[in-house]
């Protein structure tokens, strides 16, 4: 990141780490929003893996319904790139939001089809 600090996947997954960890020393929710932000505002808003660590970060800083909301636009973003699998699997994230609670899975892994 000190080298490329625009470089969208990684900005992704240091936000999806510090959003979902289930290290506690690692997580940091503020610090999410914003490395997800940047990523969203570097692919205008329409990279699912992008936007799915936003809302990670916004359940993790106990936004669920922006969480709710960004994590919606994640599972459009994927069907319209044609990536059901991982659609699916933001859809899964989708429940934890909607139980308020944030989420400590394994993040999404990134498919670089999807980009």
């Amino acid at each position: 990141m000190e080298v490329e600090p625009g470089f969208v996947p990684a900005l992704v997954s240091l936000a999806l780490i510090r959003a979902t960890s289930v290290d506690e020393s690692l997580r940091d929710g503020p610090a999410a929003v914003e490395l997800a932000d940047r990523a969203c505002a570097l692919t205008q808003a329409r990279h699912p893996e992008a936007l799915h660590a936003l809302a990670a970060a916004y359940a993790e800083v106990g936004r669920f319904a922006d969480a709710l909301g960004v994590g919606q636009s994640a599972v459009e973003a994927a069907l319209a790139g044609g990536n059901r699998p991982l659609a699916a699997a933001i859809e899964q994230s989708l429940q934890a939001y909607r139980q308020n609670r944030p989420l400590r899975e394994p993040a999404v892994a990134s498919d670089p089809a999807s980009r």
